[in-house]
């Protein structure tokens, strides 16, 4: 089990608060390694629950102008998919705060 900040950040305030708001927080505290780090981290532990869904494609990498942008859309993304397949309680397990 890994902790991520980031991670434990996006899964006690996901449905607490609108998503735009979310991205504007992720946007202006976390730097883009931080964000692509813990992207890394997510798509590595869902792939290791072995859930029956298919997450959407989302690079690995980013790089260039809005790359933090891009980040936290893909972050975003994923938490998005895993919601509406009713998966995001697997997900629970990667923050202990």
């Amino acid at each position: 089990m890994v902790l991520n900040d980031v991670l434990c950040f996006m899964v006690n305030k996901y449905v607490k608060i609108h998503v735009r708001q979310l991205k504007n927080v992720l946007v202006d505290f976390y730097t883009a390694e931080l964000l692509s780090e813990a992207k890394e981290c997510l798509l590595r532990d869902v792939e290791a629950l072995n859930l029956t869904i298919k997450l959407p494609h989302v690079p690995r990498r980013r790089d260039g102008e809005g790359r933090i942008t891009r980040e936290v859309d893909d972050l975003i993304s994923i938490f998005n998919h895993l919601d509406e397949q009713k998966c995001m309680s697997s997900i629970t397990y990667i923050c202990l705060c």
